[in-house]
């Protein structure tokens, strides 16, 4: 993994998205990949980038909006949890788990709560789904066994 830590501007403001620890980044996965699995066997393959984009993330915003509220608690609080807002240089955490937002104003900010979930966990996850994530895993796959970047 190159980068510890992505920095991303969200309303004016600079974020610091850092890394789960392995145990949470384990649990996270396991429940994301179901879903992501699922969006991706639904969606057809001949159709342009464009339109399959759309229909992935319209099929992945269905997958996760079926998740249960406890389980989408803990997923969002881990996620939130490796983000600091970078106020004069130093990165402040946004949340502390279990419930309460470090940063007040953004306890009712909706959009960038949900941009700095989003960035958490693609941030986190992606390593997983490029390159030789899958592969590096289990090194013995048959190599008809699909790539990560195919998934």
């Amino acid at each position: 993994m190159d980068q510890t830590t992505q920095t991303v501007e969200l309303n004016g403001q600079t974020y610091q998205i850092g890394r789960f620890s392995a145990r949470n980044g384990s649990w996270i996965m396991l429940q994301v990949i179901p879903k992501i699995a699922r969006a991706f066997s639904t969606i057809q393959g001949s159709q342009d980038q464009d339109a399959f984009s759309f229909a992935l993330i319209s099929r992945l915003i269905g997958e996760f909006a079926e998740t249960d509220e406890e389980t989408f608690r803990r997923i969002q609080a881990h996620a939130l949890s490796v983000c600091r807002r970078v106020e004069k240089g130093v990165p402040m955490p946004v949340f502390v788990p279990p419930d309460t937002f470090a940063i007040k104003e953004l306890e009712y900010d909706l959009l960038t709560v949900l941009s700095l979930t989003s960035h958490a966990l693609v941030f986190n996850l992606s390593p997983f789904f490029s390159g030789d994530g899958l592969r590096g895993m289990f090194p013995t796959l048959p190599d008809s066994a699909p790539q990560s970047s195919q998934l």
